[in-house]
């Protein structure tokens, strides 16, 4: 693989959006579906997946391909699950589609199948 091929925008924000060109970069691809995965759910994941449900991608976000350095002391919350708690508020949204990764394979296998 060449990695030339593939270019890399850098942000400032926890927005993937916020780098103006990143979103020009997807335009000029033609690309309608985003899988966002990463790091820091509870900032970089949630809010790149709500900027870009908003500007109209198709926005899934792969819960267990996302993790966090939060716990339930870091934010005083006995008991919780940062990245279950943010996946739950996304998928209850309704804006962004939130799968396990086996949960997204297997549409993608129900998808190829049906056509």
């Amino acid at each position: 693989m060449d990695i030339k091929e593939y270019p890399v925008f850098e942000k400032k924000n926890p927005n993937a959006f916020s780098n103006k060109n990143f979103y020009k970069y997807l335009q000029q691809k033609g690309v309608e579906l985003l899988l966002i995965t990463g790091f820091n759910i509870e900032y970089w994941c949630l809010f790149t997946s709500i900027v870009a449900s908003h500007l109209g991608f198709q926005t899934t976000m792969i819960e267990d391909a996302c993790g966090t350095t939060g716990d339930e002391n870091s934010y005083e919350m006995p008991g919780i699950d940062i990245v279950d708690f943010v996946g739950t508020i996304l998928n209850w949204s309704d804006y962004v589609e939130v799968l396990y990764y086996d949960e997204y394979i297997e549409q993608c296998k129900e998808i190829v199948i049906d056509n």
